[in-house]
């Protein structure tokens, strides 16, 4: 990778942090610079406003939860692994960097900046249309019921995950695990109704 696109990442990476722990209008782009370890010229350099660098973040948020189930979808498991094999994933990239994960929170509640008019919601709508792909294969292959309602599915996929994290961070319970992503999966899946022997 060139050194351009590390400072710039590692800028994204930086303001996201403090965007989360301080909110956007307390954060500076002179605390950014300084966290960066650069000058502010360089800093401008690469974006030239605070707004700009906010609105980088969240498309660069959703076209890397897009190249991520991207992957997945286009690899042999099959439906129920790359289900689970996302989830594993997610868990390890919150664990990773929890800065994108507390700054997508703010986003996702509706703590945008004023003067921001950006749909977080649409920049992930391509990742969405994965998961629906995904969701298909496994109708056609036969692993989920045919009359399963793919909306209905992603929001309880999508919403466990979220509550797996929100739970990481409100109680500093590490529960972001290969175990909870399948018991998840299972949960989904094999549904909770007892079966008849």
């Amino acid at each position: 990778m060139r050194d351009e696109n590390v400072t710039r990442d590692k800028i994204l990476l930086t303001a996201a942090k403090l965007f989360a722990d301080k909110g956007f209008e307390a954060t500076s782009m002179r605390e950014i610079a300084e966290a960066c370890q650069v000058t502010k010229p360089a800093l401008y350099y690469y974006f030239p406003d605070k707004k700009a660098l906010f609105i980088e973040i969240v498309k660069a948020i959703g076209e890397n939860l897009f190249q991520l189930l991207d992957g997945i979808e286009k690899t042999k498991l099959n439906p129920v692994e790359k289900l689970t094999e996302i989830i594993k994933k997610q868990f390890a990239g919150v664990r990773q960097h929890p800065e994108i994960a507390k700054f997508l929170i703010n986003v996702a509640t509706r703590n945008m900046p004023t003067g921001i008019n950006i749909s977080f919601f649409e920049n992930i709508k391509r990742g969405e249309m994965v998961l629906k792909k995904i969701i298909n294969e496994g109708k056609t292959r036969e692993y989920f019921r045919s009359d399963i309602d793919e909306q209905t599915f992603l929001f309880c996929f999508t919403g466990a995950i979220n509550n797996h994290i929100a739970y990481y961070f409100s109680h500093g319970i590490d529960q972001l695990n290969d175990n909870n992503a399948k018991k998840i999966i299972d949960t989904l899946t094999e549904g909770v109704q007892k079966r008849n022997s």
